[in-house]
């Protein structure tokens, strides 16, 4: 029985672990909040379902943002659509990914990218809507 319960957790946990994410600390100088305008390039899925995790999204920034001087951002998702596809344009507001978030979609990422040390910011549910409904 054990066995089985290991064969589940690898199949279900495996793609979480990927690649880290990198949380912001109390002493990062980042803003706190970015409006995020970008082309997705690239989308890690993550599903709100039975089992909850988060999603990433990695965009290319079409504009400039105050504070910022990464030319991409990673933004973690609440229930994005599997919808969604790279190349979409995006236009959202972001806070900073602390690690002390509660919802499971922060608490259970799924994640590919190498951020090279860029922290990560977060969407809300309602800003994920936002990307969801883009056609």
């Amino acid at each position: 029985m054990k066995i089985f319960y290991i064969c589940i957790f690898s199949l279900i946990a495996a793609p979480l672990f990927g690649q880290n994410i990198v949380f912001h600390d109390p002493s990062s100088k980042l803003p706190q909040t970015i409006q995020v305008q970008g082309t997705i390039v690239g989308i890690s899925k993550g599903y709100c379902g039975v089992f909850c995790t988060g999603g990433v999204i990695k965009v290319e920034l079409d504009k400039k943002i105050e504070g910022y001087t990464d030319s991409f951002v990673y933004l973690v998702t609440a229930c994005l659509s599997m919808d969604v596809k790279t190349k979409t344009v995006v236009n959202v507001t972001a806070t900073q990914l602390t690690g002390d978030e509660t919802e499971c979609y922060y608490e259970s990422i799924s994640n590919h990218f190498d951020s090279k040390g860029t922290p990560f910011y977060k969407l809300s549910e309602s800003e994920t809507r936002k990307i969801n409904s883009v056609k």
